[in-house]
């Protein structure tokens, strides 16, 4: 079965409409934050850890590094560090009055878009995707998964 994966068009400016049914930015309004941070994509094979943008909150970010500090209370070099990679990358990105954002150039070419990219929306955040790479990334269902989704929604 062929997947089909609703795009979103990227501007020349590097603009793009947030998605209004990402659960997760439900609160963002004009003049709202974004926070914005590269990673790659988790996945049992290595050549599919394809890279991705994660949206998040500002309020969201802060609740995964106050996680990271309790977490690793014990161990302050390592938090230390975690603390660091988690907001390295990190880009807050102002909404406007149409629930727009500008992606930063090299937020683009870390995905490797040119005009078209996927959201994948959760409870706590977005993905941003090359459609490409999401529909490789994806491939086919894994095995049991039907059956852990049924058992979980119904």
């Amino acid at each position: 079965m062929q997947l089909t994966l609703p795009t979103h068009r990227l501007s020349p400016k590097n603009q793009v409409t947030l998605p209004r049914d990402a659960r997760s930015l439900l609160g963002v309004g004009e003049g709202g934050v974004v926070c914005a941070l590269p990673r790659r994509a988790l996945h049992e094979d290595a050549a599919k850890r394809f890279p991705i943008v994660t949206l998040l909150t500002l309020d969201e970010l802060t609740r995964r590094e106050a996680k990271l500090r309790d977490d690793f209370k014990s161990e302050p070099t390592r938090q230390f560090r975690l603390l660091q990679v988690l907001n390295e990358g990190v880009r807050q990105m102002t909404v406007d009055a149409q629930r727009r954002v500008v992606l930063p150039s090299h937020f683009v070419e870390h995905i490797g878009i040119d005009r078209d990219l996927a959201f994948i929306c959760s409870n706590d955040s977005v993905q941003v995707w090359n459609p490409v790479h999401y529909v490789a990334w994806r491939g086919e269902v894994v095995e049991g998964a039907d059956s852990a989704l049924d058992a979980l929604l119904f």
